[in-house]
Formats: C-alpha cells, structure tokens, sequence
C-alpha cells in the first residue's frame, strides 16, 4: 500500500518571499547527432546539445533546422585541422580562421536573420593547457577578436575547465573578450581527476571568479558519463549521477549542464551514455537524465503565471534532508490545497488541505520517511494550479 505521510503545519504570517528557482537555462548532453534531436527533446527532457560538424554550412543548415523543430538550443563544434580539432589554426605568432571562414559567417547571417537554434560556435578546448604548450590570455583574445569581427552576433564557447585555477597563473588570467560561454568539468568517477567534493568546489571557485571579476559569460558544467579500461575513469552508476548531479544543479549558480559524452567521442572510451543505459544492479542512466530536466528555468517562470489569486515560492533550502520551508501568497479566501508527488505521479504528502484567508504564509515538510530523490509539488484552488520542484538527498 502507498504511504501518505500527514505534515506538521506551521504557519506563519511573513513578508513576501521571492519565489526562488534554479538559475539552469540549458540542460542537455554532449556529442548528440542531430537525427537524435526528438529523442534528446521528448525522451531526455533536455533543451540544447553539443554538435561536432564539419565546415559545411548545409550540414549546418540541416541540424539547426532540425533544432528548430524540437525548440532546441545548440552549439556546434566545427571540425578542423587546426587547434584542437576546429578550424581556427595558430602559426606560432597568429591565428588563421579561413578554413573556418564560411561557416563562422553563415552562423553570423542565420542568428540576424532570426534565427533561434544556434547557442554558440566552440572557439577552443582547454587553450591553458593545450598538450602542454599553453596559450596565453592575450592569444585567445585575439582568436576572440578574429572571430567576433566576422560574427558579432555568434557566442563563442571555449572548453576551459579549471578557470580559478588558471586565473592564478601568470599569462592565463581569466577576463572578458576570451569567450562568451565556459564549459569546466572535473571528471570525478573513479579519482582519475579529483573526487566529487573538488569537482563540487570547482563549480563554486569558478562561479566566484566570474562573480568577483563581473565577467559577462555564462558556466557550463559537462557531467562525467565515459570510462577509459586500464584507467581510474570509470562509468558512474545510475545513483552516482542522480547524486551528483542533484548537488550541481542545487548550487544555482550554473546556467548550463551536460552530460558528456552522449555518443562516442574517442578511440579508448569504452563506455558512454547513450550506449551504457543500465549500471551493473540494472538502474536506467537514461532516467536520471530524464529526472534532472525539470529543473529548467523556463518550466519554474511557465508555471509562475497560472493564476492571479496565489502564489507559490521555491522551498527551501533545495536540495534538502529532512525538513524544507514553502513559502505562499493568497489573495482571495478559498479553499487550498498543497501536495506532494514522486516522478511517478504518486502522491506522497499532503501539506495543506484548508480554506485560507489572504496573507503570506509558510509551511514546513518534515519528509520522514520519504526516500531521496526529485518530488513535485503542487498547490492548487479550483481551477488553477501552480508547481515546483524539490529534491530530497
């Protein structure tokens, strides 16, 4: 029989509260081919993915028309022979950008145009560090400036990784006019880079940097989803990526999140996501991927509009262990109801079930007994509706 667990009310007069919700714009999965883009969209719940493409600007044409029907964001990677597989070569003193020329400026035509499909073009991969031989920051300002001279309208994404780290290096200091987007991860599953708690901490030491310095770029993060045999990188289990990736997302301070790799990206990987569905008990990866896409801000603001006589706040905090506070606004008199439900649909609690005079108020769940995961909830007056999303460690 389903457990219904029956909450302590607490109410208390308040202010208002601002409702609160992830600041995740764009999740998704890296090394998607575009045939696979209804499956990303209606399978995975993601918004964008990565997309390595020649420079031809009709495959370009192709994918991003592709995008367009399933409203989603893309950045592609366009291959080449020069630095780190794109086309943007360096002769020891400068950058040559014509073998990427066509299709730097055609991205440029179809974002004036109107455009909605194109997130960002790759600028480089991990440029502090390339092999060894690292570029300076004043290189890739004018790989940047190149660029952004032929498609001002283009955002550029540089696989950077380990941006506060850098930034204490002489040469490699992180600042405006390097890229639009940044991309870091610390590939954590089986230590081979670092543990979860580092990788956790280099999403703060990063999201710092850029909010000591005002720097005007967005933070990606790229989830470890490969293993390499004869390595310490390792697939994740099923949990071992709804955990870390509830603790990511729960920083709110990313705009962005991947899992990576969807599809095969290299000779020695001998896993990846989109061909290790199951973890060794038999878990679905796919449904963790699947779970995590509500967090996406463009639901939480959807959701915000539905009626005129309440309102509902994000608990917090979120993610939380044992007790969490909601936080609501009534403005008419009526009766009111507050409820819990897993992925499923089930109902799992019932927070409120009363008539409810005008005011700010607040409601606490005590989840014992609820196992960890994501839960829906809802708070609901005839007709009208709102929801949100909590996650439980």
């Amino acid at each position: 029989m389903r457990k219904i667990y029956l909450i302590t009310l607490i109410f208390l007069l308040t202010g208002t509260l601002c409702p609160g919700q992830s600041k995740l714009k764009y999740y998704g999965v890296d090394d998607i081919d575009p045939d696979e883009f209804a499956f990303l969209k209606d399978s995975l719940g993601g918004n964008f993915g990565m997309v390595e493409l020649s420079t031809d600007t009709l495959k370009w044409r192709k994918a991003l028309a592709e995008a367009e029907k399933y409203d989603l964001k893309i950045i592609i990677w366009p291959l080449g022979n020069g630095h780190q597989w794109t086309p943007w070569a360096w002769d020891g003193s400068s950058w040559n950008i014509s073998a990427g020329l066509n299709v730097i400026r055609w991205a440029e035509k179809y974002i004036v145009a109107g455009g909605q499909s194109l997130l960002a073009v790759v600028m480089s991969h991990e440029p502090f560090y390339n092999n060894g031989d690292p570029f300076t920051a004043s290189e890739m300002k004018t790989l940047y400036s190149a660029l952004k001279n032929e498609a001002p309208h283009v955002q550029l994404f540089v696989y950077m990784n380990d941006m506060a780290y850098y930034d204490k290096r002489q040469g490699t200091q992180i600042e405006d006019g390097i890229m639009d987007i940044a991309g870091t991860w610390l590939h954590c599953f089986g230590g081979a880079e670092g543990t979860i708690e580092e990788s956790l901490q280099a999403i703060d030491d990063d999201y710092a940097l850029i909010q000591e310095k005002g720097l005007q770029m967005q933070l990606f993060f790229a989830v470890q989803t490969f293993g390499i045999n004869g390595t310490e990188y390792r697939m994740p289990t099923s949990a071992e990526m709804q955990d870390f990736a509830v603790r990511a997302i729960g920083k709110n301070k990313l705009d962005g999140i991947f899992w990576y790799p969807w599809n095969q990206v290299a000779s020695d990987y001998t896993s990846w996501l989109s061909k290790d569905r199951y973890d060794d008990i038999a878990a679905d990866r796919w449904d963790v991927v699947r779970q995590m896409s509500p967090f996406l801000t463009s639901t939480d603001v959807k959701n915000e509009v539905l009626s005129d006589k309440f309102s509902l706040s994000q608990n917090f905090p979120n993610p939380f262990h044992s007790e969490t506070t909601i936080g609501f606004n009534v403005k008419e008199c009526g009766l009111y109801t507050i409820k819990v439900f897993n992925m499923l649909g089930q109902q799992v609690a019932i927070l409120l079930n009363l008539e409810i005079s005008p005011g700010s108020q607040k409601i606490t769940f005590k989840a014992n007994g609820v196992q960890p995961g994501m839960y829906i909830y809802t708070m609901q007056n005839n007709n009208s509706i709102l929801t949100k999303k909590m996650v439980i460690r």
